[in-house]
């Protein structure tokens, strides 16, 4: 006889079964998103799906005694594992992709990534002819063998890379803001530890489940604010950093402002062709998020203007920024045949009150007078509030 709560494994993975079916339901109208990072999380999303449901035949088909059981229990079993180890791996991966995204430095890292889960799926293989990971008795009931911990070793070693990484790149990229680790993975943590000490009911990939929802609403969160052509902040998430910074501001800090508007943009746009001018716009975005510091902001203000924001920055780091951007900018244009120049003019602006209207509009004087002492032209940006 076996201590399987079916009816508890049934509703806890059937659970799991409904959320994934929701969210790949969803992401239908998100099928132009080919990027391997949203290929990637759907892909964890149906193998979560179908593990909901692999697991639960394997609880219906423990001891089970028609004639091909034992074979039949085995194979499941194996298959799990093996499954199992893949997910962990492929979270890795993504995890690894959303802090760098770099597809080519995470080709490089894959051999390394891959290696665990090949050693461990050898062992699961060899888990169809000897007792490893699982035995199953006289009576085709399934128990856990001591190397099973050597798995869920495996497997908590992937979960914390994709839990360090976040931590490691904080202060150099951005999104980790939109990448809740403990949302994930505390749920799976709890789950696969239940699901450990007590056999017989079905946590983990119900707990896994939860965490992929919590990253999803997240991920939906970061679309909602990020500038999909630069990867720049959008000025939705532009407007709620100003609320934040109004509290700040409340109990003396001070708010510093650079508005950069490209300058020919619009002849490089008219004799070039937009998507010229997009590739523009993209290397624009690229080479702010190099060059800003780990606590100011870079948006995508309208157009081919763009806006950092720093909480009490001092005049060297103004003006260091500044020279970052223009060496960027400088080493970019060098390193290209293209025949027109990238260039910016800027403009500076403080505050230490939440009349933001006049913080904007002073950066935009600034910026005028700046492109105006340059080039003798100027436009004039509007403001966010």
């Amino acid at each position: 006889m076996t201590d399987i709560n079916l009816p508890a494994v049934l509703i806890a993975n059937g659970l799991g079964v409904w959320l994934m079916a929701v969210i790949l339901r969803a992401e239908r109208y998100n099928a132009y998103d080919t990027s391997f990072g949203h290929t990637t999380f759907l892909a964890m999303c149906r193998l979560n799906l179908f593990l909901c449901l692999l697991e639960t035949v394997s609880f219906l088909a423990d001891g089970q005694q028609f004639r091909s059981a034992p074979l039949v229990l085995r194979l499941i079993n194996t298959l799990l594992f093996l499954l199992d180890i893949s997910f962990a791996c492929l979270w890795a991966f993504y995890a690894d992709y959303k802090m760098f995204e770099d597809t080519s430095g995470l080709r490089r890292r894959a051999k390394w990534l891959v290696l665990p889960a090949l050693c461990t799926a050898v062992l699961c293989l060899l888990n169809l002819r000897f007792d490893l990971f699982f035995s199953l008795n006289a009576d085709n009931i399934y128990s856990r063998r001591a190397p099973v911990v050597f798995l869920y070793l495996v497997t908590y070693l992937y979960l914390m890379y994709g839990a360090l990484l976040p931590i490691f790149c904080k202060h150099r990229n951005r999104r980790t803001l939109f990448f809740p680790v403990g949302t994930l993975l505390l749920p799976v943590f709890v789950g696969s530890i239940l699901q450990f000490f007590f056999y017989g009911i079905a946590m983990i990939w119900p707990a896994v489940a939860v965490g992929l929802v919590a990253l999803h609403t997240n991920l939906q969160t970061e679309a909602a604010s990020m500038d999909p052509l630069t990867g720049l902040f959008n000025r939705s998430y532009l407007l709620q950093y100003l609320n934040h910074s109004a509290r700040l501001l409340e109990h003396g800090h001070r708010l510093t402002g650079i508005l950069l508007d490209m300058d020919n943009f619009k002849q490089i746009n008219d004799l070039y062709g937009h998507s010229e001018g997009d590739r523009v716009l993209r290397a624009m975005g690229q080479l702010l998020q190099q060059s800003i510091p780990s606590e100011a902001i870079a948006v995508r203000y309208g157009g081919d203007e763009f806006v950092v924001l720093m909480m009490d920055a001092t005049p060297y780091q103004q003006d260091a920024l500044r020279q970052t951007l223009k060496q960027e900018l400088d080493r970019y244009n060098a390193s290209r045949a293209l025949s027109y120049r990238i260039d910016f003019s800027s403009g500076f602006a403080e505050t230490t009150d939440t009349r933001f209207d006049e913080f904007f509009h002073e950066m935009d004087r600034s910026m005028y007078l700046n492109k105006q002492q340059a080039h003798g032209v100027g436009e004039t940006a509007s403001s966010p509030c």
